[in-house]
């Protein structure tokens, strides 16, 4: 038994000593060159990164420089040429020269155009995304790149011997800072993030053909707006009817929005503060918006002292008081009243001719006359416009909003007919 246990250690130590000695026989290259320099009175020329972590075996001292030479290279691979008879460079295994091609894509949309460069070489894809290239070494990169997708590094050894390979580039997103223009077209005029247009009625600026503050006028200016009746409540946004336009004022749907059958907006615009314009993309909340919104808002400020003002032109007066009650109180009140019936000046004429132009109020006839002795038109219109404020809390706030408006025409006709001198009289109260 004892001599059992002696064997089996003997043969385990022997084992043992035969693997010790057999890694022991390799030794890193970079010790051989400097040996066979000494051997052989040779200088042997080489890049560090070639040899430096490259192990063999030592070759035996009876070969001769030639046969240690080809003995080193079945082991490394690496190239041994003799330069002279005593100056050899090493090189490493010389790469096979190998073609590829491929497909550029964004899943199965080929990218044509696409930029792919290696070392000094650069082709674009086609039409199909393709591309091939020739004369590559399997060490070689291909960087391939699209405009907004991110650039992709691949190496040419990735590329199937058989077939063109495809490949896919990742979109780039990119985020955008956010946008807002101030004083589009001019002053009081700003362009949201959202695509909305915010007017500021108290500090608008000087606009073409507008002499008056007019809400519905001002609108006109943005792009895409226009009235093809040229009035200035019948507006059409981006190509749509008037009856596509949501318009809300302080909230309120508005289904009348024009005195003299259009020509003048009905919104006074001495309490008008602020104007949205939506011309596409409106929430779900504006639901009648189909071409477009313009929501109307008056002054929601209580001022500390009493303001006011008032004007007259060629067609109305108007007057607004902003009066404070108390400090968490106040009443806004405003209104406009054509003075047709106290002087008809051109401007009214001219008005009066655009409405009525090719009419019966107009051209002053009648089939049923023979002559028409005499004629007379009126037309009023007036509006008054109130709103109470209320500051419940710094946080509760209490508004209410009313409007009152009335357009009026009457036309009276006397005229001689076979019957005798009739007279007629038509109005229309809206």
């Amino acid at each position: 038994m004892n001599k059992t246990l002696v064997l089996i250690f003997f043969i385990s130590a022997l084992g043992t000593y035969a693997f010790a000695q057999k890694a022991q026989d390799k030794v890193a290259l970079s010790s051989v060159l400097s040996t066979l320099e000494n051997q052989f009175s040779i200088s042997f020329s080489y890049a560090d990164q070639h040899v430096r972590h490259v192990m063999v075996t030592p070759p035996a001292k009876n070969l001769t420089l030639s046969e240690v030479l080809e003995y080193l290279h079945k082991q490394t691979g690496l190239e041994f040429q003799v330069l002279s008879e005593r100056q050899i460079a090493i090189s490493p295994p010389a790469q096979k020269e190998i073609n590829i091609c491929g497909v550029v894509a964004d899943g199965n949309i080929p990218l044509s155009g696409a930029a792919i460069r290696v070392n000094s070489k650069g082709v674009a894809a086609d039409e199909n995304g393709y591309f091939s290239i020739t004369g590559l070494a399997s060490g070689d990169v291909l960087s391939i790149s699209f405009i907004g997708y991110y650039d992709l590094d691949i190496a040419a050894s990735e590329f199937g011997n058989t077939g063109c390979d495809t490949v896919r580039l990742r979109p780039q997103v990119m985020k955008l800072q956010e946008v807002l223009v101030r004083n589009f077209i001019t002053k009081g005029i700003d362009v949201n993030t959202d695509g909305a247009y915010d007017i500021h009625a108290r500090a608008l600026g000087i606009l073409p053909g507008l002499t008056d503050p007019d809400v519905l006028q001002t609108v006109q200016a943005v792009p895409g707006i226009t009235s093809l009746s040229e009035t200035v409540s019948d507006l059409n946004i981006r190509g749509g009817t008037n009856d596509q336009n949501l318009i809300l004022w302080d909230g309120i749907k508005m289904y009348q929005s024009g005195h003299f059958f259009g020509l003048i907006t009905t919104f006074n615009p001495y309490l008008t503060d602020r104007v949205t314009l939506i011309k596409n993309g409106t929430t779900t909340a504006f639901g009648d918006g189909v071409a477009g919104v313009i929501d109307i808002r008056t002054d929601d400020n209580i001022n500390d002292e009493f303001t006011g003002g008032g004007g007259i032109n060629m067609i109305n007066a108007d007057l607004f008081l902003k009066i404070p009650l108390a400090k968490n109180l106040a009443v806004h009140v405003a209104g406009r009243r054509s003075i047709s019936d106290l002087l008809q000046t051109p401007t009214y004429d001219q008005y009066f001719n655009r409405v009525f132009k090719n009419t019966e109020v107009d051209n002053g006839t009648d089939i049923t006359a023979d002559t028409i002795t005499e004629s007379n038109q009126t037309f009023n219109f007036y509006d008054v416009t109130a709103k109470v404020l209320y500051d419940i809390t710094n946080r509760d706030k209490l508004r209410m909003s009313f409007m009152l408006l009335e357009n009026t025409i009457e036309y009276l006709e006397n005229a001689n007919t076979s019957a005798g001198v009739e007279s007629k009289t038509s109005s229309l109260n809206q």
